[in-house]
């Protein structure tokens, strides 16, 4: 099912950003760097508590993450360490903004994935879903606090 929900992420991504590509000219490193940005201040307003802008700002980030590496295709250029440094930054900062906002076992396990997500790739295993899971858990704290 991963597999499956990867390729048609791919897929989409590519039909996506082909037509934009040829009008904007965009480069994948900056679409990277735009989508650390996002991440970044979703992170931020995670520590402010504002839960459901910062699922918002987390769900422009992946979207970019996606149509980073459909660009990169497109291009024919791969520059995977600039991606892959970017997700664990994300990463990182997001486990530490929940993790200092809601202490809990919750927020320990997250901490645990990044750390996993750093090695897994080493020893051959895919990484974990840790941002998705995430963008669903900011969704899920900001449902929380509306009533």
């Amino acid at each position: 099912m991963v597999a499956a929900f990867t390729k048609w992420r791919r897929e989409t991504a590519d039909a996506v950003v082909a037509p934009l590509y040829h009008k904007y000219h965009w480069n994948a490193d900056e679409v990277t760097r735009l989508s650390g940005w996002f991440a970044f201040f979703a992170g931020w307003l995670l520590l402010a508590g504002a839960y459901g802008v910062a699922a918002s700002f987390l769900f422009v980030a992946l979207a970019l993450d996606a149509l980073d590496g459909a660009l990169a295709r497109l291009q024919g250029v791969s520059n995977p360490q600039i991606d892959t440094a970017m997700d664990r930054f994300t990463e990182a900062v997001l486990s530490t903004a929940l993790l200092w906002r809601e202490p809990s076992f919750i927020s320990w396990g997250f901490v645990a994935a990044f750390i996993l997500n750093n090695f897994l790739p080493r020893w051959g295993i895919p990484i974990l879903a840790h941002r998705w899971v995430m963008w669903a858990y900011l969704v899920f704290l900001w449902i929380r606090n509306l009533g």
